[in-house]
């Protein structure tokens, strides 16, 4: 059984990543801005309420700590000097404090926003990364110091999942959910004939522990993560109004091309 540390225990994906260790009866340790807000979680995991930029914090933070899952993120929304100081600076932090404690394994959780717009699909890991954001350009710049780690000794798995769906998911599907709760009308560009795809939390983390309890040195580099069947825009957002039951609907707007 080992001791894993959670970065943004907190948060939607930490929330996921500790259930599932608890469920499997793992030890867990975690490390936030913000206090884990379930109760029931709380008093099984031994968190370190502090920033992954403070060298004290993350010391104390991965105190027994034999795995590292990395998933604290600034938020796409933040400013750029917080978004590249969190996610680049932050992973360095985290790794090199690793590193120096003798702990080999690690988990990043990166963004399929590092492909930027792909020229063509299906796209594979040994695609060009082209981010048009800045969140998407330091998740590039993260993967590339968990890159230099892995020459240090380290093995480092790098998952680039697309948009999480799952309990507690807030954000800009909050506003899609509070809009069919209440029974408005939700657009979409054009038809909504378009496939967008999504990876379910508990996939996701499924995912996640597969490489964080593989020895295999293969294993160190980059992996999408994603569903493996997805329906279109229309169809997905039928599903969703369809299972509220509140009498919203998808509606089409016209789509402009620039």
């Amino acid at each position: 059984m080992a001791r894993y540390l959670i970065t943004g225990g907190a948060g939607f994906l930490g929330f996921h990543l500790i259930q599932r260790l608890l469920k499997d009866g793992d030890k867990i340790s975690s490390i936030d801005i913000n206090e884990i807000p379930e109760e029931d979680l709380r008093q099984s995991v031994s968190h370190t309420i502090g920033d992954i930029r403070d060298k004290s914090a993350v010391q104390k933070a991965l105190k027994g700590v034999e795995v590292v899952i990395h998933s604290a993120a600034a938020l796409p929304s933040w400013s750029k000097k917080d978004i590249y100081s969190v996610n680049v600076d932050g992973t360095s932090v985290l790794l090199e404090e690793s590193l120096g404690l003798g702990i080999k394994k690690a988990v990043f959780v990166s963004t399929s926003s590092v492909y930027g717009i792909p020229g063509g699909l299906p796209f594979s890991e040994d695609g060009e990364l082209l981010p048009i954001s800045h969140y998407g350009r330091s998740k590039v710049e993260a993967e590339k110091i968990c890159l230099e780690y892995n020459t240090r000794g380290m093995k480092i798995s790098i998952v680039r999942p697309p948009p999480i769906i799952g309990k507690g998911r807030l954000g800009v599907f909050q506003i899609l959910f509070d809009w069919v709760k209440s029974g408005r009308r939700i657009p979409m560009i054009g038809k909504g004939n378009n496939k967008y795809q999504l990876v379910a939390a508990e996939d996701l983390v499924d995912a996640i522990f597969f490489l964080a309890r593989s020895d295999n040195s293969n294993f160190s580099g980059a992996f999408n993560a994603g569903a493996e069947r997805m329906g279109t825009i229309r169809e997905d957002l039928w599903g969703l109004c369809n299972h509220a039951g509140s009498g919203a609907r998808p509606i089409s707007t016209p789509a402009f091309s620039v």
